[in-house]
């Protein structure tokens, strides 16, 4: 499944879109990523398995799928 990651203060954020909703997952993360912000559309399986240290969690930005608007 699709996850939507952008870039937060303390890390990253991950949007889990529900099962049935009717938008794009492009259309998602622009809906739901704040204004500028720059996100990335991942697999739900390049998250790591423990949420443990998830204010460690990094990525990439610099190439993205889009931006918030």
């Amino acid at each position: 499944m699709k996850k939507v990651i952008y870039p937060i203060d303390t890390g990253i954020a991950v949007i889990h879109p529900v099962p049935d909703h009717r938008l794009t997952i492009e259309e998602l993360a622009k809906k739901n990523v704040p204004t500028g912000v720059k996100f990335r559309i991942i697999e739900h399986t390049d998250l790591p398995n423990s949420r443990e240290f998830r204010n460690a969690w990094e990525a990439n930005f610099s190439t993205s799928d889009g931006v918030g608007t």
